[in-house]
């Protein structure tokens, strides 16, 4: 009798064995197809002149919702909290809603008084005011911005939770190191070659500066200050033991000097870009990785200080025989009366009282070139669909709530990097996160004078750098052979079990395929 309920009983294990199987490798493919999602995204962002189009970018906005379904589908199956959001994307949700909120209509009254420029742009119109009026100017605009801060959002909280694996942190930085490399390769090759084509399509101007697979120098500048710190990084966070430095010097300058070339070429890239404010950023940022490598680094890691030096004797020497002529002509427009550097703060100026008229809210994400044309009053002789100053721009569009909103999310940041550990065994942790940080930094810097972040190709990689950022600080052992800990991140945000998109089970073991 025993032996035959035993004989009942095998079948019915082995089954359920094997659903809990094909359960799991369903789930692992699930996460690979994430993965490789947020990687095409980001890639397509920036072979795809930067995604400025709507054409590129509503495709690549759609793959990331239908990601973000796939990810909530999983983290239900796997028991994990479906909405929990890492604090990290709250910001960047936060300003999302904020446009969301911007069209709500609203009694009339309420939106003269919250935004008074409203008031004055209806002054004019024919016929009778309608009882409810959004706070955004043009809504159309503003729903496309929402769409558009929605796959932002979409991307890093994807990213963040699939970025909890050492191999996916080495992974990253790799596709920033020959994403960097290749695109200079190309600018500097259509730029030696004189070439006016821009992949398949007819370059329209900036045909004697490197502008990658960029229309827009000035664009491509944030691209190359997010890449050459990615690339110093990479270099660092390969983890070799002492006795296995030792043993392969030779091997390890080798691939010292193919990093300083890949480098050089990005930063060479940046030089003839002849991008003012791109090379200017790109000398702190550069200064920046110097400093921090020379007071970092061990002692029996003397190879790893090499390669900014590198990179700044690469540039001289490449710069030199290539010629900078070009680039001391571009600065020296800087001291000419009447030069392109006087736009920018006759743009600004012009932009005050835009913000003046709309203190609170803002004018509507997205609607800065639809409204900055009635404030403008400077004979400059262009039309201007950005404030050529990231920080201007939010602060017209989004109001002081907005602006508010995104310093919370770059102080949040920096606050959070600068808590990474600090003792010799996560050394090469502390140097990866500070050097993607130095790389935000900079695009930071250049915002200041002009439009980087408002470019999707740059935005996507700085969110997957600073998804980096964030989880090696949050857990040093992604890097070096400080220890790999799959749950350190969550156990700090209150999540236990199973972390839902990076393949890892409710004991906290992860496959061997996401390693």
């Amino acid at each position: 009798m025993g032996v035959a309920s035993g004989r009942r009983w095998l079948p019915s294990a082995l089954a359920g064995a094997s659903r809990r199987g094909s359960a799991a490798a369903l789930t692992e493919a699930l996460a690979r197809i994430e993965w490789a999602g947020l990687l095409f995204v980001a890639t397509a962002s920036v072979v795809l002149f930067g995604g400025v189009e709507v054409r590129h970018l509503a495709p690549l906005e759609l793959l990331l919702f239908v990601l973000a379904g796939l990810a909530a589908l999983r983290r239900w199956r796997l028991g994990v909290p479906v909405f929990w959001v890492h604090q990290a994307a709250r910001p960047l949700l936060a300003i999302a809603a904020l446009g969301a909120f911007q069209l709500i209509p609203l009694p009339a009254w309420l939106t003269y008084t919250l935004s008074p420029g409203l008031a004055g742009l209806h002054a004019d119109l024919p016929g009778a005011k309608p009882a409810f009026i959004p706070l955004s100017v043009y809504p159309y605009a503003t729903r496309l911005a929402v769409l558009q801060l929605a796959g932002y959002c979409a991307f890093f909280v994807l990213a963040l939770d699939a970025l909890s694996f050492p191999q996916r942190i080495r992974t990253a930085l790799r596709w920033a190191a020959v994403m960097g490399t290749i695109v200079a390769a190309y600018g500097l090759f259509n730029y030696l070659a004189g070439s006016e084509q821009l992949l398949w399509l007819p370059r329209r101007f900036d045909h004697r500066s490197v502008t990658g697979t960029y229309v827009n120098r000035n664009n491509f500048a944030p691209l190359m200050l997010l890449l050459i710190p990615a690339l110093a990084a990479c270099y660092h966070a390969n983890d070799k033991r002492e006795h296995e430095r030792r043993r392969q010097s030779q091997d390890n300058a080798a691939r010292a000097g193919f990093y300083v070339i890949c480098g050089g070429l990005m930063a060479v890239a940046l030089l003839f870009s002849r991008s003012r404010g791109g090379i200017l950023a790109g000398i702190f940022t550069l200064g920046g990785m110097l400093i921090l490598t020379r007071r970092s680094t061990h002692r029996s890691d003397r190879t790893l200080g090499i390669l900014p030096l590198g990179l700044v004797a690469v540039v001289l020497f490449w710069g030199l025989y290539i010629g900078i002529d070009r680039v001391a002509v571009r600065f020296g427009e800087l001291f000419e009366p009447g030069g392109s550097a006087a736009y920018r703060p006759a743009v600004w100026l012009d932009t005050l009282p835009l913000v003046a008229d709309f203190p609170i809210f803002g004018s509507g994400l997205g609607t800065y070139p639809h409204v900055f044309p009635v404030y403008k009053t400077s004979p400059v002789p262009f039309w201007f669909d950005h404030a050529h100053n990231d920080y201007l721009e939010a602060l017209a569009d989004g109001g002081v709530l907005g602006m508010a909103l995104l310093m919370w999310g770059i102080v949040w940041f920096w606050s959070h990097v600068g808590k990474v550990k600090a003792d010799r065994v996560h050394r090469r942790a502390r140097m990866v996160v500070w050097l993607l940080a130095a790389g935000v930094g900079g695009t930071l810097l250049h915002s200041l004078v002009d439009f980087g972040l408002q470019i999707p190709g740059n935005v996507f990689c700085a969110l997957l750098l600073g998804a980096v950022a964030i989880r090696v600080t949050e857990n040093p052992g992604l890097v070096g052979r400080g220890g790999y800990h799959p749950e350190a991140t969550y156990a700090l945000h209150g999540m236990t079990g199973a972390t839902g998109l990076a393949g890892t089970t409710a004991t906290g073991r992860s496959s061997p395929s996401c390693e």
